[in-house]
């Protein structure tokens, strides 16, 4: 936990860097919809991708396709749209703010009444940090499954057109 010595700022600067603190977590949080909305796509897309895959074993189409190559054309079709789905489920994530009952405790009771509010303040921002960083981490975490997916998808794409050659 990093920790604010309040001495070295002002009311005014401590309250400057929690507004700071709380747009850099909405922008966090705007980033974390969007690849939330882009997951939901990638997922559309996919389910089509696996529909014509799907219906075009059943019709046959592939009867003079190696087996193994057939399996490997399932496995592509599946992998991308699991990685991604992964994307859309709960997870435990960090808000902005903080419990009231974590911020009366007897250490802001026995603060000197001028130096109160700065503590608090100090307290916000610490809170704020740890809350951005924990909800960047889950973003990266799933970006990186989005693009994962991504790469499989292709590698699906091009197998497709390599089956078709065959």
């Amino acid at each position: 936990l990093f920790m604010i010595t309040t001495s070295k700022y002002t009311i005014e600067s401590l309250k400057f860097i929690q507004s700071q603190g709380t747009k850099n977590h909405e922008a966090v949080w705007a980033a974390f919809r969007e690849l939330t909305n882009k997951s939901y796509t990638a997922v559309a897309v996919y389910g089509a991708i696996a529909t014509k895959v799907f219906s075009d074993i059943n019709a046959n189409l592939f009867s003079t396709t190696p087996i193994w190559a057939v399996v490997l054309l399932v496995v592509f079709t599946i992998l991308p749209m699991a990685i991604v789905l992964t994307n859309l489920l709960p997870t435990s994530l960090s808000f902005v703010g903080s419990h009231p009952t974590r911020m009366i405790n007897d250490y802001f009771e026995n603060v000197v009444e001028e130096a109160q509010e700065k503590e608090l303040l100090s307290f916000i921002i610490e809170m704020q940090m740890q809350q951005i960083t924990a909800t960047k981490k889950v973003l990266k975490q799933r970006s990186h499954k989005l693009k994962l997916s991504i790469y499989f998808a292709l590698v699906l794409l091009a197998w497709i057109l390599i089956i078709h050659v065959l």
